[in-house]
């Protein structure tokens, strides 16, 4: 839980530590392909950006993708629950049996088949991982 605030922590400070230039090419402060110094602690890719600001800024995206899933299966499973529990009868089936075809069906598989129908963005992220 710690590391999961600290993670949160370094994230939200992104733009006070790190900078809003990090993603610049032209701007790039190192040379590409540095190796890691007391500068670049992680070093520098092709363009010669600071991979540590790289995978700070990238973080922000990816705890963003997991709050918003966790939230929208929350939501999901407990609307079904909620439903099912006051209807009962043949909705309380249909929804039982529809739950568990999500439950055996791979995450992964059910995931990929979003993301070709879908459109490539971070909703479709989240719809993908939060169902």
């Amino acid at each position: 839980l710690a590391a999961l605030v600290l993670f949160a922590l370094v994230a939200l400070t992104a733009p006070l530590t790190v900078g809003s230039d990090v993603e610049s090419v032209t701007d790039a402060p190192g040379r590409p392909l540095e190796s890691p110094s007391g500068h670049f602690p992680l070093g520098t890719d092709q363009f010669g950006r600071n991979l540590l600001g790289l995978v700070i800024w990238g973080s922000r995206i990816s705890l963003l993708v997991g709050l918003l899933a966790a939230v929208l299966s929350v939501a999901i499973g407990a609307l079904i629950g909620v439903t099912a529990g006051h209807f009962r009868g043949w909705y309380a089936t249909v929804a039982m049996r529809v739950t568990d075809w999500f439950l055996v069906m791979p995450t992964l598989v059910l995931a990929i088949a979003l993301a070709t129908v879908l459109s490539r963005s971070l909703g479709t992220i989240v719809l993908a991982i939060g169902v």
